[in-house]
């Protein structure tokens, strides 16, 4: 299983809320089908910097493959589409 965050923040975009909301949107169209378990925290918002202030929008997900059918690469490669994030083995 892996875990991975997408995170969107104020500082480079105007619609940080919605551009998350879209790329989970997103990631749940393409992983339909597919022999994997996602699972994910619901949205978080952290708030912080000065002298701007910065609202940052983050989700947590959970990933496991339920076959051999496919190969570690594929769901890399597939999730990268939309957002590259850090993958950390848990």
């Amino acid at each position: 299983m892996y875990q991975f965050d997408f995170i969107k923040d104020s500082r480079f975009t105007d619609t940080p809320k919605t551009d998350i909301n879209s790329c989970h949107n997103r990631l749940i169209k393409k992983l339909t089908g597919l022999p994997v378990k996602l699972k994910f925290s619901r949205l978080r918002v952290l708030n912080f910097g000065e002298p701007e202030p910065c609202r940052s929008f983050r989700r947590t997900y959970y990933i496991s493959k339920s076959s051999r059918k496919i190969t570690w690469n594929t769901v890399f490669g597939i999730i990268n589409t939309i957002q590259a994030p850090y993958y950390k083995r848990v």
